[in-house]
């Protein structure tokens, strides 16, 4: 198990002793509850989650599933909000359209 800091643009994590990975590795998260894979459809190098603020506002949070690559974003009516030091790396020419189509509403 994996635990990640809960405020955006805070790369601090809590794991497991035993669990190991090499920074640029590919790690594949999953719910630890209902454990359904968390892959975010919009690009195979990001993770989705739903999270609920303390006024009940829906956000769409992704991160980068690389281990050390610190990026984020942060979808809600409020519009996006793009964390860490390698978040410029999607540009409108590397995003889905459906990432566009998020961008642009």
């Amino acid at each position: 198990m994996l635990l990640l800091h809960p405020e955006n643009g805070i790369y601090s994590s809590i794991k497991h002793p035993q669990f190991n990975f090499q920074e640029g590795e590919r790690i594949d998260f999953f719910c630890p509850i209902c454990l359904q894979n968390l892959d975010a459809a919009i690009d195979e190098n990001l993770v989705q989650v739903i999270m609920i603020d303390e006024q009940r506002n829906e956000h769409e949070i992704y991160f980068s599933r690389i281990a050390g690559e610190q990026r984020n974003y942060q979808l809600s009516d409020e519009g996006i909000t793009k964390t860490g030091e390698y978040s410029h790396r999607y540009t409108h020419y590397e995003m889905s359209d459906e990432f566009i189509q998020h961008l642009n509403n």
